[in-house]
């Protein structure tokens, strides 16, 4: 398992294409119905590339299926409840590229139809860097569909969020769990239909997945589809803050933070989504500064730069009304409300449900998760929730003392939520 956990995390801290020499034509789109075709990559350019960095073994035994993007504009509704023409990726396994036994397995799982995952993306804040754009500029292999497409044999769906891609002129409503919870269920919705009208076969298994916001997303999500009397099979949400109250009153109670670019994120678009002016919540001249630095024109580095790291006092960053309100759990303030309601830790899954994370987070405590589980098991009567720490499923150890950040957790929370979804597959589907 180490062995895994180390080549996983190379997946992610490389260009996977980078120096091959691969080349890809334009896709040809004129037999596409409902969508557009963005990557089409064979099997053997890509498994080549994995072997030559050392990401799989050499020895033939490792399938690896072509990775086909496909970009799908869909209908959804913001905060307001009002109609958004929306965006995603929808990565599907294709035997471009593959040798023999690769399409065997292939036909065997295309007889089956194949298993659905909705990953969502964590914390972007530049709009050139949402799946489908990023997908239609590069025109190769990018990002968590590498492993659960082409390695774990998923079709991955991977909304741009209201915000980003063919939203880009609205706001992004940052961990606000209504209109979240709506651009990943429609993007699901959308997505079944450019399947079948495209002949890609499908069965009824949806897994959810996501990390950091992604994981956010995805426990809304499930909230919402379980509201409506929709079936998920499996939710593996991954490092996520679904209590945004308590993630709240811990960055509130610094002195300072090293990216002060999240929770000033928070500020602006619950101002925007409940209609309150920002100055109540983030001091001048940084109140002022927000239109532009959450544009979708700038990196985190450059908002981060921009902003005060002191979170409050003079010259800090949030507002003394802000802090108290908050930490004093004011029912009179609207900001506080509007923490706790759009948390989504408060209620009891019905699905199956692990909540994925590294023990070693540095920027989301893993006692989030443990707390989450603790309050849907004996408050709220959830029986299927647990939590799954990364560092002794990789490891093997139980008590290994690898503690994992924030961000080198992503890679391996993604396998051990890829593999946890591929042995429900097997065990009733088959393959």
């Amino acid at each position: 398992m180490k062995r895994e956990f180390t080549l996983l995390s190379a997946l992610v801290l490389v260009v996977i294409m980078s120096g091959c020499g691969a080349t890809v034509s334009e896709p040809d789109n004129d037999k596409i119905k409902g969508g557009e075709l963005v990557v089409d990559f064979p099997a053997n350019l890509l498994k080549q590339s994995l072997i030559e960095k050392g990401l799989i073994e050499a020895d033939g035994n490792t399938t690896v299926f072509g990775y086909r993007g496909y970009l799908i504009e869909y209908d959804t509704t913001n905060e307001n409840g009002e109609k958004v023409r929306a965006s995603g990726l929808m990565v599907v396994p294709s035997a471009s590229g593959l040798d023999k036994i690769g399409k065997e397995k292939l036909e065997y799982m295309k007889s089956k139809g194949f298993s659905v995952v909705s990953d969502d993306h964590g914390t972007i804040f530049a709009k050139d860097k949402a799946p489908s754009i990023v997908a239609s500029m590069q025109n190769i292999p990018d990002g968590s569909p590498i492993m659960l497409t082409s390695l774990f044999g998923f079709v991955t769906l991977q909304p741009d969020y209201i915000g980003f891609g063919s939203s880009s002129d609205e706001y992004h409503p940052y961990l606000l769990k209504k209109s979240s919870a709506s651009a990943t269920a429609d993007f699901i919705e959308a997505a079944k239909k450019f399947a079948k009208e495209n002949h890609i076969p499908l069965n009824n298994q949806l897994y959810l997945t996501g990390y950091s916001e992604g994981g956010y997303v995805a426990l809304a999500t499930l909230q919402k589809m379980e509201a409506e009397g929709k079936s998920v099979t499996y939710a593996a949400p991954m490092a996520g803050p679904y209590m945004m109250d308590r993630m709240a009153q811990a960055v509130l109670s610094m002195d300072s933070v090293n990216h002060p670019s999240f929770m000033a994120d928070v500020a602006y678009a619950y101002s925007l989504a409940y209609n309150k002016d920002v100055s109540e919540l983030v001091q001048p001249p940084y109140n002022s500064m927000l239109d532009t630095l959450f544009s979708g024109d700038m990196s985190i580095d450059e908002i981060d730069t921009a902003l005060s790291k002191e979170v409050s006092g003079e010259g800090g960053l949030f507002t003394d009304k802000a802090v108290n309100g908050v930490l004093s759990e004011d029912g009179n303030f609207w900001f506080y409300n509007a923490l706790v309601s759009n948390s989504t830790a408060y209620w009891g899954p019905k699905t199956p449900t692990s909540f994925i994370q590294c023990k070693g987070d540095d920027v989301i405590p893993f006692a989030m998760t443990t707390g989450t589980v603790d309050l849907m098991k004996n408050i709220y009567g959830a029986e299927n929730v647990n939590a799954v720490a990364v560092e002794p499923v990789i490891t093997g150890n139980p008590d290994t003392t690898l503690r994992l950040g924030h961000s080198e957790c992503a890679v391996p929370a993604y396998y051990v939520a890829g593999s946890i979804f591929a042995n429900i597959r097997k065990s009733t589907i088959g393959y």
